[in-house]
């Protein structure tokens, strides 16, 4: 099998997995209220095994994604930047799931190191790191007659990702200067998930096309 090959494969069944788990366990977790609660916060308690194998699971399969998107565009225009900033995508995922974040509202003074570490770098690396990754990849394909007909999705798709990763990060802005309030946005939650969902339906897509190109 060829790297395009398994990079659309596991591209395309991690954004499928993650999107899939990651919906069931907001909607069926006792007092889970997906609206106003953090994707990551998934990762706490009892069940919280299952986020954490989720992120793991979409970590490494964000890696191969990006080693097949190497070989599609091996030269050229943003090819080297976009598979490079979809890998530091996975590997934000993997650590962000093995260091799993502190509760909302731990006071700043009593912060974990691995809760520090899942607040910063590996949040804002998927945050942002993801929607550019997208970007630079619409730069490439709209120079390339194969890809041309996805210029258009990943344009979309990064920069309303982009939007809401920028309305995210302001709504989390009380809760990183002050923790100890455990204030909450009204729509965070849900804002996230939306980021998110964009992000893997436009992989999804872009992992199809690769393996028919494969």
């Amino acid at each position: 099998m060829s790297n395009r090959e398994l990079g659309a494969i596991a591209g395309a069944v991690g954004a499928v997995v993650f999107a899939t788990v990651m919906m069931i366990e907001s909607l069926v977790r006792p007092g889970f209220d997906w609206r106003t609660t953090f994707v990551s916060e998934l990762a706490l308690g009892p069940r919280g095994s299952i986020q954490i194998s989720n992120f793991l699971l979409l970590g490494v399969s964000q890696l191969l994604f990006a080693r097949g998107i190497a070989a599609e565009f091996p030269d050229g225009r943003a090819s080297r930047a976009g598979a490079i900033l979809l890998a530091l995508v996975g590997l934000g995922f993997l650590f962000g799931g093995a260091f799993v974040m502190d509760p909302v509202g731990t006071p700043r003074a009593d912060r974990s190191w691995h809760g520090r570490l899942h607040g910063f770098p590996f949040g804002p690396l998927i945050v942002f790191g993801w929607p550019l990754a997208c970007l630079i990849l619409w730069r490439r394909f709209r120079v390339d007659a194969c890809w041309r007909p996805l210029a258009g999705a990943a344009f979309t798709a990064g920069v309303l990702s982009a939007v809401l990763a920028v309305v995210f990060w302001l709504q989390t802005l009380s809760l990183l200067i002050h923790p100890e309030l455990g204030y909450r946005a009204p729509w965070v939650g849900a804002v996230q998930r939306g980021h998110h969902l964009v992000l893997l339906a436009w992989q999804l897509v872009v992992a199809a096309w690769l393996y028919r190109r494969s």
